[in-house]
């Protein structure tokens, strides 16, 4: 089942695409940037530390000035940890720069639109080992479809 997690995930960030697709532009401006490294949970392993990237924003929706910290559309959290590094540069304290809003719900605040293509990745990914785990499951129950028969010859 695992297979299809990132196939779900992949789904998900489309819904997600498609959604954020109706929000409207606002200027923002930045009021907080900052890259935090988190130390690995366990003291001798230096690979597991966790980079991630708060971006804090002051925005106005219909003369009313409110305050943002979301990167990502749909991201639930305000933090970014894929690519962190390269974003940061992108949004220095004081930086104008386009926030994209809900009209629904103008809480709703992001700084980039749409989705990172690495899930895209993921999904081909996982989809194509859960589907390699299912023809050498039907291989080792005996039932052999027609390109499995010719390749046993």
């Amino acid at each position: 089942m695992s297979g299809l997690a990132p196939l779900g995930y992949y789904l998900h960030e489309r819904l997600v695409a498609a959604e954020v697709a109706g929000y409207r532009q606002t200027r923002a401006v930045v009021t907080e940037s900052r890259q935090v490294v988190s130390p690995p949970l366990d003291s001798n392993d230096d690979s597991m530390e966790s980079t991630v990237v708060h971006v804090a924003f002051r925005y106005e929706v219909d003369g009313q000035f409110r305050d943002g910290d979301g990167v990502y559309c749909g991201d639930p959290t305000p933090t970014v940890t894929v690519n962190a590094p390269s974003v940061l540069p992108d949004y220095p304290v004081g930086r104008e720069t386009v926030a994209y809003y809900d009209p629904r719900n103008p809480s709703t605040v992001c700084l980039r639109q749409g989705y990172t293509g690495g899930t895209v990745v993921l999904a081909w990914f996982g989809g194509g080992l859960w589907a390699l785990g299912l023809v050498f499951l039907l291989w080792g129950t005996g039932y052999q479809p027609g390109l499995l028969r010719v390749l046993k010859r």
